[in-house]
C-alpha cells in the first residue's frame, strides 16, 4: 500500500483515492493503519536506542569487553554513516 501511495504524484493519487466511495474508504483505512504503524515503529526505535545505549554504558564498565566493544562499535558506526 505504501508503494502505491508514494509512487504517484498528488494528482494521480487524488484520482485513485477519489474514484469511488469504496476506494476512498479503503484509503482512509490504509491511512489510519499507516499512522498507527508509524507510531508503533517510532516507539520500537526509541526502545532499541535505549537498550543499545544502556548496554553500551554497562559494557564500558567491563575492562576487557570495553576495549573490544569500543573498537567494534566504532567500525560499525563508521560503516553506518
Amino acid at each position: 500500500m505504501m508503494y502505491v501511495v508514494l509512487r504517484d504524484d498528488d494528482a494521480a493519487l487524488e484520482r485513485r483515492v477519489c474514484e469511488s466511495d469504496r476506494a476512498a474508504k479503503t484509503y482512509a483505512e490504509a491511512a489510519s493503519w499507516l499512522q498507527r504503524e508509524s507510531a508503533y515503529l517510532r516507539n520500537v526505535a526509541r526502545l532499541l536506542d535505549t537498550a543499545g545505549t544502556r548496554l553500551a554504558v554497562v559494557l564500558s564498565r567491563c575492562p576487557k569487553a570495553a576495549s573490544s566493544f569500543r573498537s567494534e562499535n566504532r567500525s560499525q558506526f563508521v560503516a553506518q554513516r
